[in-house]
């Protein structure tokens, strides 16, 4: 027995005349911790009554321990007529749970017991939350003793009703549970309903989501004991485990697959998956030590958990918010929901259970419904840039239509061009020459950007150059009928008056090129001196285009380089390779026409007209044919712009 200096006086007796709740009920209970569970119900009214002390909580609350709970309430009826009375424990399970009606004048009334082993069928009153039945005359004094032990939280609310306002309050009580449930329900079956139409994975992780949400709320209603698990009370006692882990996973997998984090943003992919399994490996841990502990630690686990979730919503929010915008919301009022059930069962915070559920109820409902607007919305913006693409696929059809249409063109006019060199003069059959090799690269470009087999070598820039080039060359050709000196003369002046950045066309050659030497697994380079002259382009064109072609032609393997540079103060245009080479007289024996001097080196033999259609050109423009003297292997060609033609 307590020493007498530490018996506390004992709280006041609470008049009953009707329903009583939990405010009325404050400051009328006392408590006593049992830490060996060694009281009894007869030790503590007799001997150590004094134990007890005022209970100063809303409601009582002794966070996780693990002692007996005992406590005391005593009560007055000072109602006219209500003998019977139902004293509700507001919570859907414990452990250990026993309530006695101790009258002054009258027996001991053993309302409630159960433990770990009583189903939902021993239960006095059959009711998600425990009910406990007592009698009490009006005008009688009684006490109240609640004895009880749980394996989570040691929170217990209550109310004392009257049969009539019990039935009232369980009839409100219920319909607000299961107008939740059924918002969830119909979420669910929309949800359903999508996947069977469209059968994307996001909407089977949706249903996971929102039915392991549903069935958390479930259980903590007390209704999945009553219809789901009824007779397994110690599967029950850990169903709070079960389903909040999978809710949080559940929700973890959901966030991965909306938000694409595995694609799109690995790093907090790592993150939910290591949430998952953070989570998966605590609520298993139930197995092998204390379920108390699990519980204790599985609420804050759960709002780091959320946090993480939160926080990849943000960061995908930071790159596509339009996409995210509803989910990031729904979210948010997770964390909410989430933060008040730290603050109440971490931190103490005196919160009442009704107002945690109800919270808990309505943000989960508000949550559902917004990550279904976000699933629609996702469906919407991906049917849009489905469409969007479609267009711009059609253009792209479109496109190449064209660019097939004005290669066809281009080929038939080569081949006019081809059969008209047979019986024209020389300066026609140059042309020929000069097309040859610039149409099989451009057909090269033009296939790559219709099958897309490599983007870099389809530029459109460069096909459009090209076709320009030799759209422009075959045409004077074709349907210029001036004599040829005239018509080169023409060319010179109009060429004049288009004034283009030297720099433009080398790239533009070195670009059209490209894909014939990627294609002989050639390492072709281009250098620029940022320098400039002024010069008459398709000349130096048709020059450069043969030399390169040429380069290309008789290079097994090893690599081309094309390039500016100033010496001297003149700007000349380099052609290296690392082919088979001439010496000097080689050299100017094949500025001659139609002199091949190293025959089978090529893999399509040509007409031995390269080097000689640049030497006329050049010749009739003022640029200076030179062979590199410095090269101990392979072959480098100089041309160099006429005197007058000074960098600028």
């Amino acid at each position: 027995m307590a020493p007498a200096a530490a018996i506390a006086a004992p709280s006041p007796i609470l008049e009953i005349s009707g329903s009583t709740q939990q405010q009325s009920i404050y400051g009328h209970i006392d408590y006593y911790l049992d830490p060996d569970w060694s009281q009894s119900l007869d030790m503590l009214h007799g001997a150590n009554a004094g134990s007890f002390r005022p209970d100063d909580k809303m409601e009582p609350d002794f966070g996780y321990t693990k002692n007996k709970i005992w406590l005391r309430l005593k009560l007055h009826n000072s109602s006219q007529d209500t003998e019977k009375w139902k004293l509700h424990l507001k919570e859907n399970f414990k452990q250990k749970m026993d309530v006695w009606m101790r009258p002054d004048n009258g027996p001991v009334q053993h309302a409630l017991s159960l433990n770990l082993d009583s189903s939902f069928d021993d239960r006095p009153i059959p009711y998600p939350e425990m009910i406990a039945p007592f009698k009490l005359a009006p005008g009688e004094t009684g006490t109240l003793y609640i004895s009880y032990w749980s394996e989570g939280s040691s929170h217990l609310a209550m109310s004392i009703e009257t049969p009539d306002s019990f039935s009232t309050n369980s009839a409100r009580r219920l319909a607000k549970n299961y107008v939740y449930y059924g918002m969830m329900l119909i979420l669910i079956l929309i949800a359903l309903v999508a996947f069977i139409l469209l059968h994307q994975n996001i909407f089977l992780a949706y249903i996971a989501y929102a039915g392991t949400t549903l069935m958390f709320l479930v259980h903590a209603d007390g209704i999945a004991f009553q219809y789901i698990w009824p007779n397994f009370p110690r599967f029950n006692s850990i169903a709070s485990i079960v389903t909040g882990s999978t809710m949080v996973t559940s929700a973890a997998f959901y966030a991965r697959i909306f938000l694409q984090t595995k694609e799109k943003h690995p790093l907090f992919d790592k993150l939910l998956i290591a949430t998952i399994m953070l989570v998966t490996a605590i609520a298993l841990s139930a197995f092998v030590i204390d379920p108390q502990i699990v519980k204790q630690t599985l609420i804050p686990v759960a709002l780091l958990s959320i946090l993480a979730i939160v926080l990849s919503s943000v960061n995908a929010a930071r790159h596509r918010f339009k996409e995210v915008r509803f989910y990031i919301l729904a979210w948010l009022s997770i964390v909410f929901a989430a933060t008040i059930m730290n603050l109440r069962h971490i931190f103490g915070l005196e919160l009442s259970q009704d107002f945690e559920f109800d919270s808990m109820r309505v943000v989960m409902v508000f949550d559902a419904a917004m990550m279904g607007l976000a699933i629609a919305d996702r469906y919407n913006q991906l049917r849009q840039s489905r469409h969007n693409a479609l267009q711009e696929n059609l253009k792209e059809a479109q496109h190449n239509i064209q660019l097939s249409s004005r290669l066809r063109e281009l080929e038939e006019q080569y081949a006019l061009a081809s059969e008209l060199a047979e019986t024209r003069d020389q300066h026609f059959k140059n042309t020929v020459h000069d097309l040859k090799q610039p149409l099989h690269a451009l057909r090269l470009n033009v296939k790559n950007m219709i099958d897309k087999t490599d983007r870099d070598d389809g530029d459109p820039e460069t096909v459009t150059n090209t076709f320009s080039y030799l759209e422009e060359l075959i045409s004077q050709q074709l349907q210029n009928s001036e004599p040829p000196s005239q018509n080169a003369a023409h060319m010179a002046e109009r060429d004049l008056d288009a004034r283009i950045e030297i720099d433009d066309v080398l790239h533009q050659i070195y670009e059209m090129f490209l894909p014939d030497a990627q294609a002989k697994k050639l390492q072709f380079s281009y250098v620029s001196s940022n320098k400039n002259v002024e010069f008459v382009p398709l000349p130096l064109m048709r020059i450069v285009t043969n030399l390169v072609s040429n380069a290309i032609r008789y290079t097994k393997q090893g690599k081309i380089l094309l390039g500016t540079r100033t010496v001297s103060g003149r700007l000349q245009v380099e052609i290296h390779d690392s082919g088979p080479g001439m010496n000097e007289t080689e050299f100017r024996m094949a500025k001659g026409r139609s002199v091949q001097l190293t025959p089978g080196m090529a893999e399509n033999e040509g007409h031995g007209l390269g080097l000689s259609i640049v030497n006329e050109i050049a010749e009739k423009y003022g640029y200076e044919i030179t062979r590199s003297p410095f090269r101990s292997s392979g072959l480098g060609i100089i041309v160099k712009f006429p005197p007058h033609g000074n960098p600028r």
